[in-house]
């Protein structure tokens, strides 16, 4: 969902050192007990949401943080905050190696100002002023189901040149393909684009001399999976030098492991990757003869939840991030495990870990002398937060590790025991709505999609899930208490949520309009699947079809709920099989409280939920 990712050409950023800026009170240092063997830990919370990059300064005298509401340049011994920039709405920015221009591509989002949508710019940050903007995609065909995007960008090394990666749906029936362009730094002007790529881009690096380029691809799940792969090119010669993939074969319902991020190494002689599938890749450079897959990640389900680009769930063990440190010996990756792993560059060996209670771990810096690691991610209580370990330390000792295939052993057991009790259920419960409507057969279809995509619920949502989209509103205090009674005596919770479901569908407060509404989702959910598998993804309505569709649709949403919350929730059941995130939700919310225009914005949110690869194609 709406997010501000930041590319920094890596450590390299020689920021002015401005002395003017206020003194922060929300740098901490702190030192653990040697029997602990932990590590110094710096932690600067200057950011009220999650921190999404972090860099070091050319001489490691100041750190560059960002979340998706502003930038911050501070002092990570003193916490002196130097400056602060504030950037709104969806949009991926980049900065010079000086720190003097920062580059701003913005989305087609609802919450960016409708004048700036789509634009890219280039800001001296000295003085606020844009020095250029122009619109990047040019003229696009409004009718293809995907707009286009920039997910990535970054400058090269001496700052003459911006590449941007990202998708653009060129081909009406076909999902986007990957796009890569490099612009003149100065004038905006178009220098360069590159051959077409397999499927969208969502990470883009030059080598620290920048005579590399590369750009990773996210991978296709679905009836027709593919690999994610990793292109070099030639930058000044546009040559394709290397196409690797994450992965050789991908079978039908496996983790076609997206390419999240990408690292040079400073001599420009290797290549890393942070891949979505749990692993971090090395590959010789300029051979593309792949060294190493590291594995230590975790898989699992704690803290999954939906990429801000890709719009799909993200397992607990994607890899997020991954640096080098200045001689490349070592390799820092990051992800959703809460856990830094450090890897030896030259083995593949696991040398190190650092645990930060983070939900997910954004993104990984070493400092320019390699004493220091930083992480940037966000605490319990949600706000950003960055943590900077002093390498000198002894390392940190985690509390009995599992081992990676007794870890995989445990969550593959769990995720089969589930399913199999859900297929059970549905067997047990199967006659029982045979002589029920369509309409009434399709909550429950729903509500088993929301217990097999969402195990981990608790039995309160579980509870709010059935009630949302049987009856259009939250259960009270008193139903809930009740539903958690029958889940306790039957211990079997799917079996007892179709009960629940199905005395909800054939009672008086059955809410008709959501159960139509989740029969026409559902319909347009299957013919683009339909379609897809025989070849191609064929436009299933123009644009004002599917504008009326998306009013429609959240026009008898908005009737069934009361409040905004409710109509989020619901919306995201109906079209996602699942609630929404903490982001979502706030996001989504605080769209609807601000617009002028209700109808318009119940429908932009519910037309964002469309068009997300979530729903259109579902793992």
């Amino acid at each position: 969902m709406t997010g501000l990712r930041v590319f920094f050409c890596v450590a390299l950023l020689a920021i002015a050192s401005t002395a003017f800026g206020q003194e922060s009170q929300q740098v901490e240092k702190v030192k653990k007990d040697d029997d602990q063997a932990a590590a110094s830990v710096v932690a600067f919370r200057g950011h009220a949401t999650e921190v999404i990059s972090i860099a070091f300064s050319a001489d490691g005298s100041q750190v560059v943080s960002t979340s998706d509401k502003d930038v911050c340049i501070w002092n990570p011994a003193t916490g002196k905050e130097i400056r602060r920039l504030k950037v709104e709405g969806e949009s991926v920015v980049g900065f010079s190696r000086d720190f003097g221009r920062m580059a701003i591509a913005r989305s087609f989002h609802f919450d960016v100002p409708a004048s700036l949508r789509g634009t890219m710019s280039l800001r001296d940050t000295g003085n606020g002023n844009d020095l250029w903007r122009i619109e990047p995609h040019g003229n696009w065909d409004r009718d293809v189901p995907f707009v286009p995007t920039i997910a990535a960008l970054a400058f090269s090394p001496d700052g003459k040149r911006l590449v941007t990666a990202g998708g653009v749906t060129k081909v009406r029936g076909h999902l986007p393909k990957g796009v890569v362009k490099i612009w003149d730094a100065e004038t905006g002007k178009e220098l360069r684009q590159f051959d077409e790529l397999s499927a969208r881009s969502d990470a883009v690096a030059f080598s620290t001399d920048g005579k590399f380029l590369a750009a990773g691809t996210i991978g296709e799940s679905g009836e027709l999976p593919s690999s994610a792969e990793v292109h070099v090119w030639d930058a000044a010669t546009g040559q394709r030098l290397q196409t690797m993939k994450t992965r050789p074969v991908v079978e039908q319902g496996g983790n076609p492991g997206s390419v999240l991020y990408l690292a040079f190494h400073s001599k420009g002689t290797r290549l890393a990757a942070a891949v979505s599938d749990g692993t971090v890749r090395l590959w010789e450079m300029p051979s593309g003869k792949e060294l190493f897959e590291m594995r230590g990640h975790q898989v699992g389900s704690a803290g999954a939840e939906v990429d801000k680009f890709t719009g799909m769930m993200r397992r607990g063990g994607a890899v997020r991030s991954v640096a080098f440190n200045p001689d490349g010996t070592l390799l820092a990756s990051s992800g959703y495990d809460r856990v830094v792993r450090v890897w030896d560059t030259e083995t593949g060996n696991l040398t190190r870990t650092f645990r930060f209670d983070s939900p997910r771990i954004n993104a990984v810096a070493f400092s320019p002398d390699g004493q220091r690691l930083a992480a940037s991610g966000s605490n319990a209580a949600k706000s950003g937060e960055v943590v900077i370990w002093s390498l000198s330390d002894k390392p940190e000792k985690l509390a009995g590790p599992i081992l990676p295939t007794l870890q995989k052993a445990v969550i593959a057991k769990s995720e089969l025991d589930v399913r199999s009790q859900i297929e059970n259920a549905v067997k047990t419960e199967g006659g029982n709505w045979q002589d029920l409507s369509a309409p009434q057969r399709g909550i429950k279809d729903r509500i088993v999609a929301i217990l097999t995509k969402t195990p981990a619920l608790t039995d309160q949502q579980v509870a709010s899930a059935v009630y949302l989209v049987t009856v259009g509103r939250p259960p009270t205090d008193t139903e809930v208490e009740q539903a958690l009674k029958k889940f306790a005596e039957t211990k079997d919770r799917p079996l007892s949520t179709l009960q629940l479901t199905r005395s909800l569908v054939q009672g008086k407060e059955f809410n008709a309009g959501v159960a139509a509404t989740n029969e026409r989702l559902s319909k347009l959910q299957n013919d683009f699947a339909t379609k897809r598998a025989a070849g191609g993804i064929p436009i299933l309505m123009s644009a004002d079809e599917f504008q009326k569709f998306g009013g429609d649709c959240a026009a008898a949403i908005a009737q069934a709920v009361k409040a905004d919350e409710q109509f989020v929730n619901l919306a995201c059941l109906l079209t996602q099989s699942r609630f929404p995130t903490a982001t979502e939700s706030k996001q989504f919310v605080a769209h609807l409280k601000q617009a002028s225009e209700r109808a318009t914005a119940t429908r932009e949110v519910l037309s964002f939920l469309l068009n997300s690869r979530e729903f259109l194609m579902p793992k």
